[in-house]
This record gives C-alpha cells, structure tokens and sequence, in this order.
C-alpha cells in the first residue's frame, strides 16, 4: 500500500477476487510498518482453525514393528 504509484492491481480488484475465493483481503506496508500485525495474526488464526478442522478426518498410518524375539531381556 505504500507503493501506489508502481500498483497493479487496484485495491478494489483484491477485494473482488479475495470476496470470490472466499478468503480475506488486507492491505500491509512492511515500509512504514503499517497494518502488519492484525494481517499476521489473522493469517496465524486461520491456519490453526483449519488444521484443527482437518485433525478429524486425518488417519494416522504407524510402520509395523517386527515381532519381539523371545530373549533373556523381554
């Protein structure tokens, strides 16, 4: 956002495409350090959200161990 002159894509187009895929759409400067920790932390709570939504459906696959050998130390 700091760099208006060079943008290529407009604010408004980023917030069409993010509103039509479903996702967010926030504007940063990490120049003039405008606006980077609530995009980050937004970002960060999404994931977690997802991977917590997605922990249910996962299937833990385990190698199968070979037999314990009868022995003196089992």
């Amino acid at each position: 956002m700091d760099c208006d002159e060079e943008r290529r894509v407009s604010t408004e187009a980023g917030q069409k495409l993010a509103q039509e895929m479903g996702i967010s759409f926030e504007e940063c400067s990490a120049a003039l350090g405008h606006n980077i920790l609530e995009p980050m932390v937004n970002l960060a709570r999404s994931l977690k959200m997802q991977e917590d939504r997605l922990k249910g459906s996962l299937v833990e696959v385990a190698p199968e161990r070979p037999p314990k050998k009868a022995g003196c130390c089992s």
